[in-house]
């Protein structure tokens, strides 16, 4: 606890700072400081005690000895010399042994918990199966009825009886707003997660651990918080293809809209990125994790909200580069931006973990369903992105509410 809580502490640092709340942030550190101060101490005395109980005892137990050596079995001296001798090497070895006793009663505990841990984990395992041949995306990923619990009790149900089909070499978005499920989903496609109910399947070959592993060496994946290795730009690319030669690397770079920006950069491709790559700009790590995704070539794309923190000009530069793979590749969106998402081949409307609508960009539309909604919503802020024929949609609509509201 006190590990996780230090760790919190100075990760929250700037957070605290920037809200004036730097007496609550080190009050709350001081409690948990002192829970565990507590605990410690606790342990300390209970430790202290039992050394106490044990030394008066040995004191009593050596003077009865010799009483009854001495006056019940008249031992000569010789004797009892040699018996305190042995007693006093024997003192401490048995002290050792209650020391050791009381550090294994400390750490029961934890060990408890570790052992919880593999059980765990060993319920979990990945075990590629040699019999099965690599699993290849050729025709489609099916979602045949899908749900998943993260509780395990039905208190935290994130995807509910989701039935989706991704064609193989077309485009599919997710949609909807933030909690609908859309992340969550994309983890199982993944394989990251095993649904409660349903199954996900490969050109009808069922996602199990047996073949997981093979699944994932074709999926390029990119998040919207990315991550890097305090290393180089070449290294954290490797990751993905650690056989990659220069020309592939390059070739990734540019298919991203990285490759530019990389060639500036202090030492080119042999620059340290930092950690988290802290060194690079919110766009510059989008890019780069797309070239990373796409250095391996994968079958599959997914992308996961991969441009929501971006301003506009990065985000166009990211929205080109994914749309120059518009037919090379599958790709699987999950955005919460419409803007991003107006080239797919089919669109899936997401809301509280149910699939509520389904189609081509223009058909959806035209139903004036949820996903008209969260159009409008989103093209009143965002007009310059519009397309011109979604443009007289959003008028129209703006229109027909404002007649709604006079009459």
């Amino acid at each position: 606890d006190l590990y996780s809580a230090t760790g919190e502490h100075l990760g929250g640092m700037k957070i605290a700072k920037s809200y004036c709340a730097e007496e609550r942030h080190i009050s709350h550190f001081s409690r948990v400081s002192d829970d565990v101060a507590g605990a410690y101490l606790s342990s300390t005395r209970n430790y202290a005690d039992r050394r106490l109980f044990f030394s008066i005892g040995s004191v009593f137990l050596l003077s009865g000895l010799v009483y009854l050596a001495a006056e019940v079995l008249f031992l000569p001296a010789a004797t009892l010399l040699i018996f305190l001798f042995l007693f006093s090497r024997l003192i401490p070895r048995f002290s050792a042994l209650q020391q050791s006793y009381q550090q294994i009663l400390n750490a029961l505990p934890a060990v408890d918990r570790v052992q919880t841990l593999l059980d765990r984990a060993e319920r979990a395992a990945e075990r590629p199966d040699r019999m099965d041949p690599a699993l290849r995306l050729r025709e489609r990923v099916h979602l045949d009825k899908v749900a998943f619990d993260y509780s395990g009790d039905g208190a935290a149900i994130a995807v509910k009886n989701v039935s989706v089909t991704i064609e193989a070499g077309r485009t599919t978005a997710i949609v909807g707003p933030s909690g609908s499920g859309k992340s969550t989903l994309a983890d199982l496609v993944m394989g990251l997660l095993v649904p409660t109910e349903g199954r996900v399947l490969v050109d009808g070959v069922s996602l199990q651990s047996g073949v997981l592993q093979s699944w994932r060496k074709h999926i390029g994946y990119v998040a919207q918080d990315t991550f890097f290795f305090h290393d180089t730009v070449r290294t954290n690319l490797l990751w993905a293809s650690p056989d990659a030669s220069d020309q592939e690397l390059w070739e990734a770079l540019t298919l991203a809209s990285a490759s530019h920006f990389v060639e500036q950069l202090p030492a080119g491709i042999e620059t340290v990125v930092g950690d988290r790559g802290v060194k690079l700009s919110g766009g510059e790590r989008q890019r780069l994790a797309l070239a990373r995704a796409l250095l391996r070539k994968p079958e599959l794309l997914i992308l996961d909200e991969a441009t929501s923190s971006l301003d506009s000009e990065n985000e166009r530069r990211v929205q080109r580069a994914i749309e120059s793979l518009h037919g090379e590749m599958t790709i699987l969106i999950i955005a919460h931006r419409l803007a991003t998402i107006r080239d797919a081949d089919h669109i899936h409307v997401m809301e509280r973990g149910r699939i509520v609508e389904s189609g081509a960009w223009d058909d959806l539309l035209a139903r004036r369903g949820r996903f008209h909604e969260l159009f409008v919503t989103q093209s009143l802020h965002t007009s310059g992105d519009l397309h011109p024929h979604d443009a007289e949609a959003e008028g129209a609509t703006t229109t027909d509410s404002a007649v709604e509201r006079t009459f």
